[in-house]
């Protein structure tokens, strides 16, 4: 009788049923959370459009990790570079929302905005970026319109998010459109020498 051999130390094991299953959970999670990372960002973009914000450049990348989500000339001229966090708003955390979206804006992650607003200076210096903040937008949306908002995104792939996100907020299919959706501007959040 043969021994059964066990792989040595290092080595690719053949996955089971299971941990594929839990493999695709984990990654239909990662891609329902982007969407509606994205969904953030774009309600963020049409805001300060709607309020006189030239948008210059959005999702600004610097390697791998740093990346700016908006970066727009607010209307007193002031380069802004803006993070924006989306987080869902459940019943028992409507007052407490903003908090966990807040506490995620590390040093480390400060860091990594300012390393790409940098990088951003020196390959656009025909704009005058002499005056410039780092702001952040917290955007809370609740389960429901959320859900729809995702589920739109994946039907309706012909139209551009701007467009799902107008036609669901028109629409409220989700019930009461009051309390669905909140935004907080924290202007200048954090700051930092050029």
């Amino acid at each position: 009788m043969a021994k059964k051999q066990e792989p040595a130390i290092g080595s690719v094991v053949p996955s089971v049923g299971l941990d594929e299953k839990l493999v695709e959970v984990v990654d239909q999670k990662r891609l329902w959370r982007k969407t509606l990372g994205d969904i953030g960002e774009q309600i963020v973009a049409q805001h300060v459009t709607l309020c006189g914000w030239q948008i210059l450049s959005r999702k600004f990348r610097m390697g791998r990790s740093s990346e700016v989500d908006i970066i727009a000339i607010s209307p007193e001229e002031t380069t802004t570079f803006i993070e924006v966090k989306t987080r869902i708003i459940w019943p028992d955390s409507v007052n407490t929302w903003h908090e966990s979206a807040t506490q995620s804006i590390d040093a480390r992650k400060r860091k990594r905005i300012i390393a790409a607003s940098r990088r951003y200076r020196v390959a656009n210096q025909d704009y005058d970026i002499s005056k410039c903040r780092y702001d952040v937008f917290l955007v809370g949306i609740t389960r429901k319109l959320a859900q729809n908002l995702v589920d739109l995104k994946k039907r309706l792939d012909v139209l551009s998010l701007h467009e799902q996100i107008d036609y669901q907020l028109k629409h409220h299919e989700y019930g009461n459109p009051r309390g669905s959706l909140y935004l907080i501007h924290l202007e200048s959040a954090f700051v930092t020498n050029f």
